[in-house]
C-alpha cells in the first residue's frame, strides 16, 4: 500500500509536470491590448456665440477626418512599461477584491447557527491561495509582462453615432481616463476681432502635448485642421509618417505603390512610412510608367502621372519584393519593376534575387501586368533537418517513457479492485474502493497525457519529413 502511494505522488508531482514542461516553453503573462483608443473632443468655445459654436464643431470634425486613415499604433518603450504596470495594478486590485469576498464569507460563517467546519476550512484554503497569488502578482515587474509591439487604432463613437466627444467642464485628463482613451485631442477657439485664436492639445498617458497654437481667419480653418492633424499623427502612429497623393491620366490607370495594388485613377494615403516610394501605373493601350519618389517625414506630397498611348502593348512586371533580375532565357531584361514588350506567344521569364529562390513563370501575350512573389531561402536545410530530427526523437522518447507509468497505474488500480473483491470486512472494502477510484482516475489522466504526447510526436514527425523533403529539392 505504501509503495502505491509513493508511486502516485512521484507520478503526479514529478513525472507529469516534467513531461509537460519538456514539450512546452511555458506561457508568459501577456497583455491583451487590442485597441489604441483615440478620441477627438469638441473644441471649447463661447456658448453665447452661435457662429463660434458652429466653427468649433466644423474644426473638430475636420481634425477627426484628417486622422481617419491612421490604422496601427507602434508602442514605444515607455508606453509598454505604462501598460505593463497598469496591467499589474489591475491584477492586484482583482486579487484584493476576491480576498474581500472570501473574508466576508469567512465572517458570515462564524455567525451561522449550524457552523460547518468543512465550509470554514474551504474558505481558509481559498484565502491562503488568493494571498499567495496576490504576493506573486505584487512581485512582478514590467519586464516580466509581454506587451504587443503594435495595436490597432480605434476611434470610439458615442451612443448617438457622433465622432467627436463633448467634454464640457471635465478636465481632459480625467475625461480621458474615465472613457478608457489612450489619446484625447482637445482644443479651444475664441474670437479676436476678425480672426480666431485657436489652440489644440493632445492628452496621453505621458501628459499634455501642444499640437498647434495661433490665429487664423475663416478661410484658413481647413489648413489649420491639417496642421493640427499632422502634429497629432506622430502620436497616433508612434512613428514618422508622410503623405502621398497620386493622380493618373487616364482615370483607368491601375496604381501600385511599393509593389502593392492600391487604387485606380486616384489614390491618397496620409500615413505611409517616409523613404523611397516606387509608383507603378498601367492601363490598357498605354505605356506603363514607373516613378520613384523620395518622401520626407511629415510632408504632404502630390504626384501626377500621365501615361503615353502606344500601339505596341507593354506589360508591367514586378516581384515581391522588388529588385529581382529578370531574364528571358539567357537574355537579361532588367530588374523589377520594369515594363517589357508584349510577346506574340507565351515565353518563360526567370526571376533571380539574392536570398530568394529562383523562379520561372510564363508570360502570356494578353497580360497587362504581372507580379511574382518570391520565396526566401531559409537557413541551412541540412541543419534544419537535424534540428527537426532531434525534436522528433525527444518527443518520441517522452511518449515512450509516458507509457510505462500508465501501465503501472492500471496494474495498481486492478490490484485495488482485487483487494476490494477479496476483502471480508467493510473498512477494508471502503479503503480499497477509494484507492481504486483514485488510481483508476489518475491512470486515465495518464492516458490523456499519452495521447497528447503522441499527437505532439506526430506533429514533430511531420515537420521532420517536411525538412527532409526540402533538403532533397
Amino acid at each position: 500500500m505504501k509503495f502505491h502511494k509513493i508511486f502516485l505522488h512521484v507520478y503526479f508531482f514529478v513525472f507529469l509536470p516534467a513531461a509537460l514542461i519538456a514539450e512546452t516553453t511555458g506561457e508568459a503573462l501577456e497583455v491583451k491590448k487590442e485597441a489604441w483608443n483615440v478620441g477627438v473632443a469638441l473644441f471649447d468655445s463661447e456658448e453665447n456665440d452661435p457662429s463660434l459654436l458652429s466653427i468649433s464643431s466644423v474644426l473638430s470634425r475636420l481634425v477627426r477626418d484628417e486622422l481617419s486613415q491612421a490604422e496601427t499604433h507602434i508602442l514605444s518603450a515607455e508606453e509598454k512599461i505604462y501598460i505593463a504596470e497598469k496591467f499589474i495594478e489591475e491584477r492586484v486590485l482583482k486579487h484584493i477584491q476576491t480576498l474581500e469576498g472570501h473574508y466576508k464569507s469567512r465572517d458570515n460563517l462564524l455567525f451561522e447557527v449550524n457552523y460547518n467546519p468543512d465550509s470554514a476550512a474551504s474558505v481558509r484554503k481559498n484565502i491562503e491561495k488568493e494571498n499567495k497569488a496576490l504576493e506573486i502578482t505584487r512581485s512582478l515587474t514590467a519586464a516580466q509582462i509581454v506587451v504587443p509591439d503594435s495595436v490597432k487604432i480605434v476611434f470610439p463613437e458615442l451612443g448617438d453615432g457622433s465622432s467627436v466627444w463633448p467634454i464640457n467642464d471635465i478636465h481632459p485628463e480625467i475625461f480621458r481616463e474615465n472613457n478608457n482613451l489612450d489619446i484625447l485631442i482637445v482644443g479651444s477657439i475664441v474670437r479676436i476681432e476678425e480672426y480666431f485664436g485657436i489652440a489644440s492639445y493632445a492628452w496621453t498617458p505621458a501628459g499634455q502635448r501642444v499640437l498647434w497654437e495661433g490665429a487664423a481667419d475663416n478661410s484658413e480653418l481647413a489648413g489649420i485642421s491639417r496642421l493640427i492633424a499632422s502634429e497629432a499623427l506622430s502620436l497616433l502612429l508612434g512613428r514618422p509618417w508622410t503623405s502621398l497623393k497620386v493622380t493618373v491620366e487616364p482615370h483607368s490607370g491601375i496604381i501600385s505603390v511599393n509593389g502593392k495594388l492600391v487604387g485606380v485613377g486616384y489614390w491618397e494615403n496620409r500615413t505611409i512610412l517616409p523613404g523611397e516610394a516606387t509608383i507603378e501605373v498601367s492601363a490598357h493601350g498605354y505605356k506603363p510608367a514607373i516613378q520613384i519618389e523620395k518622401l520626407e517625414a511629415g510632408t504632404h506630397n502630390s504626384v501626377v502621372i500621365s501615361l503615353e498611348k502606344t500601339e505596341i502593348p507593354e506589360i508591367l512586371v514586378n516581384s515581391e519584393p522588388p529588385g529581382a533580375v529578370v531574364r528571358e532565357g539567357s537574355l537579361w531584361l532588367g530588374t523589377t519593376p520594369l515594363s517589357v514588350l508584349s510577346p506574340d506567344r507565351v515565353l518563360p521569364l526567370t526571376l533571380e534575387k539574392e536570398g530568394f529562390r529562383q523562379r520561372t513563370v510564363p508570360l502570356a501575350p494578353d497580360t497587362e501586368r504581372l507580379t511574382i512573389p518570391l520565396q526566401p531561402v531559409t537557413g541551412d536545410p541540412e541543419e534544419k533537418m537535424k534540428e527537426a530530427r532531434r525534436k522528433f526523437d525527444n518527443s518520441a522518447a517522452w511518449f515512450s517513457l509516458s507509457l510505462a507509468p500508465t501501465l503501472i497505474l492500471f496494474g495498481i488500480s486492478q490490484n485495488y479492485r482485487n483487494m476490494y473483491n477479496n476483502s471480508t470486512n467493510a473498512v477494508d472494502m471502503q479503503t480499497a474502493d477509494t484507492a481504486y477510484t483514485v488510481s483508476n482516475g489518475v491512470a486515465w489522466g495518464s492516458v490523456a497525457v499519452n495521447v497528447g504526447l503522441f499527437v505532439f510526436t506526430l506533429v514533430r514527425l511531420a515537420k521532420y519529413l517536411k525538412s527532409v523533403e526540402e533538403l532533397t529539392e
